[in-house]
């Protein structure tokens, strides 16, 4: 119920007050008593109405008295006017304005207790249950506008201002939904864990003859929570910087290995932080630059007070150079096999080919003789 509608219940009520009771009034005026002791102040038997003389005007006023007299404990919750009317030639009555009687109330805050509904925090501020609308409509952003949000405890409510009228009959009002949901504790909300900064980080590294430029890039989503309860204390900018600042290892704590292996080149990517995160590729040296998904990890834990769970997707982008501090190692040519055994059948083929190579070959053997002999020789 809107205060316009307050308002007009708030004047159908005080009009039909004021109704009621002149009636009421009015017939105690015109009653056989009161003609009776009227024609004993004019001594005379004078048809009714009598003309309002002053003492007939007396008369008048003493029935009122009691006639309101009798109806004032009917009447407790209005402050109420009475005048009695006696025009000449026409039957007196009573014009009666009747207005409620109130009261402001509210104008203070309550702090909400688990179990405790705003419809009883109503009841008990203003009355009547019928204000625990107004309750809601003062704490949009606690307890919500449109749709209701669930009645939290541990925090302090508004209960506006309000001007009570002492109501007959309070008007019924459809109470917002939640009302008279009791009021309970609220868990600490969670976070969407979006993480700007992304992952980065880039290693130069030589292997053999490159250099290794790899660019280790991504992206981090999921949740965030931390146990407890809300309640006033809690500041949610705080509260979520924090969780962030807890969960920095997500994406700092990256460490990226290179290593060179026969004909190609391995990345490793750990997280220090996160036990069991581990990303593995080996991929073949080429010229330019090329990207390599790494994949994506599921990933469930605690970092300082905050719980996660997340998708880690990580991207390396890799460029090879050649390594000008790279000198290959100088290959030796085989010694020959010192007991190799000496081919008689390719030796008779060369000799058949080459007619010259026999006389050669006896004087080679000449003189190796005439060598080895010679000391011989000098003893003797």
């Amino acid at each position: 119920m809107s205060d316009t509608e307050f308002m007009k219940r708030l004047k159908e009520d005080e009009k039909s007050a004021s109704a009621t009771l002149g009636k009421l009034i009015t017939a105690a005026l015109n009653d056989k008593a009161t003609q009776k002791e009227a024609a004993k102040i004019t001594g005379s038997s004078q048809p009714w109405p009598v003309p309002p003389e002053k003492k007939i005007l007396a008369l008048y006023d003493r029935v009122m008295k009691k006639a309101w007299g009798k109806q004032k404990s009917a009447y407790g919750m209005f402050t109420v006017g009475i005048e009695v009317v006696a025009p000449k030639g026409k039957t007196p009555f009573a014009s009666v304005t009747a207005k409620y009687d109130g009261e402001n109330r509210g104008g203070s805050s309550h702090w909400l207790k688990k179990g405790e509904t705003v419809f009883r925090i109503a009841e008990q501020v203003y009355g009547h249950d019928v204000y625990a609308n107004a309750i809601w409509k003062e704490n949009p952003k606690l307890l919500g506008v449109d749709k209701a949000f669930p009645v939290p405890a541990g925090y302090e409510i508004r209960c506006p201002r309000i001007w009570v009228p002492n109501w007959i009959n309070p008007p019924k009002v459809a109470p917002v939904a939640g009302v008279k949901v009791p009021a309970a504790e609220m868990p600490l909300p969670s976070f969407t864990i979006d993480v700007d900064k992304s992952v980065s980080k880039t290693v130069t590294q030589p292997c053999g003859p490159f250099i290794v430029i790899a660019r280790l890039e991504g992206k981090i989503a999921g949740e965030a929570t931390r146990p407890g309860t809300m309640d006033a204390s809690v500041n949610l900018k705080s509260l979520e910087a924090e969780m962030t600042r807890d969960l920095g290892g997500l994406s700092s704590k990256f460490t990226l290995d290179i290593e060179q292996k026969k004909g190609n080149i391995g990345f490793t990517v750990v997280n220090t932080e996160v036990n069991g995160m581990s990303f593995n590729v080996d991929l073949e040296p080429q010229q330019g630059k090329i990207k390599a998904a790494l994949g994506s990890q599921a990933v469930k834990g605690k970092m300082g007070k905050t719980e996660y769970t997340a998708k880690v997707s990580l991207t390396l982008e890799i460029q090879f150079k050649p390594n000008p501090a790279f000198k290959p190692e100088k290959v030796r040519a085989p010694d020959p096999e010192p007991d190799a055994k000496w081919d008689f059948g390719k030796a008779r083929r060369m000799m058949k080919s080459d007619p010259t190579l026999v006389p050669k070959v006896s004087l080679v053997l000449m003189m190796a003789t005439t060598i080895l002999l010679m000391p011989v020789a000098r003893r003797r």
